[in-house]
């Protein structure tokens, strides 16, 4: 009987022993997987800051970019009697600043710079605006979450000195939206 009572015994460690590991086991499992999860959310989180930030932090060279890519459009290769070479009427024009800025930002400059004839597009024979110098320190001023407003103090021989104040705007990119002089 002593026999048994110590088999019975033995059997009884063995299982309380097997469960132990098997709650250990599943312990140390669920325990991975909460770390797991916690790595994986902070990994989205870090993700998701690092999208917004690039959303609301324009960088110099997008500026930059964006304020040549808009006197590029501006200043249109023409021909001898000012006619533009690549473009055949204001609405084409405008077309091509939507990569850059928007309708309401382009449309004075296109109207004052540009005269729409039966033969074609001409641009008035001037100097071009007062303009962000790339070369020239400048403010940053967040406006909104995706807006920011560039400012710059410039100093031209024809101009004299001037600031100039553009606002670009995020929305799955960053494009001029407000062009002002002080």
């Amino acid at each position: 009987m002593k026999h048994v009572k110590l088999i019975f015994i033995s059997g009884i460690i063995i299982l309380l022993s097997l469960g132990m590991v098997s709650d250990y086991h599943s312990a140390t499992a669920v325990t991975m997987e909460a770390n797991n999860h916690q790595k994986i959310q902070k990994e989205l989180s870090e993700e998701i800051s690092a999208e917004q930030e690039s959303k609301a932090n324009i960088t110099h060279k997008e500026i930059t970019a964006l304020t040549e890519q808009f006197m590029d459009i501006l200043v249109q290769e023409i021909d001898e009697d000012y006619k533009a070479v690549n473009v055949d009427t204001k609405k084409e024009l405008m077309n091509q600043f939507e990569q850059v800025t928007t309708k309401e930002t382009a449309e004075p400059y296109v109207d004052f710079y540009y005269k729409e004839k039966a033969d074609g597009l001409y641009i008035l024979p001037t100097e071009t605006p007062a303009w962000f110098d790339a070369d020239n320190g400048y403010d940053v001023v967040q406006l909104k979450e995706n807006k920011v407003k560039v400012v710059q103090k410039n100093q031209d021989e024809m101009f004299g000195e001037y600031t100039i104040e553009l606002e670009f705007t995020y929305d799955n990119k960053w494009k001029i939206t407000g062009i002002s002089y002080l």
